[in-house]
């Protein structure tokens, strides 16, 4: 997060991909490919030791998942961007011990 913070107080945060090369021999930046994008977010994951695949949409998954649990739903549709709930809920981890929880509130 630290990193992402001061990374977009280099980038600003005007619309636009969120990361972008730049071409070699010139100063002009240039975009991403989304393969480029998997094969670092990997190339981390290993360094970092994660042992299970990580995909930079499970990226996106993941967050939607964790603002939904700790934040609002306001928060939740302004982060990914959703017009309806419909659509965010796509992106939403599903857990079972979750919805065993919630029905175990629900039951007592």
């Amino acid at each position: 997060a630290s990193a992402l913070r001061a990374w977009l107080a280099v980038r600003g945060v005007e619309p636009g991909p969120l990361v972008h090369r730049v071409n070699h021999g010139t100063k002009e930046p240039g975009h991403l490919s989304g393969e480029t994008v998997r094969r670092v977010v990997a190339e981390w994951a290993t360094r970092a030791g994660v042992k299970t695949k990580v995909r930079p949409h499970g990226l996106r998954h993941a967050a939607a998942t964790l603002v939904a649990r700790e934040g609002s739903l306001d928060e939740l549709m302004s982060v990914g961007g959703w017009q309806s709930f419909a659509a965010a809920r796509r992106y939403l981890d599903s857990r079972e011990e979750q919805r065993e929880r919630a029905l175990r509130r629900i039951d007592s």
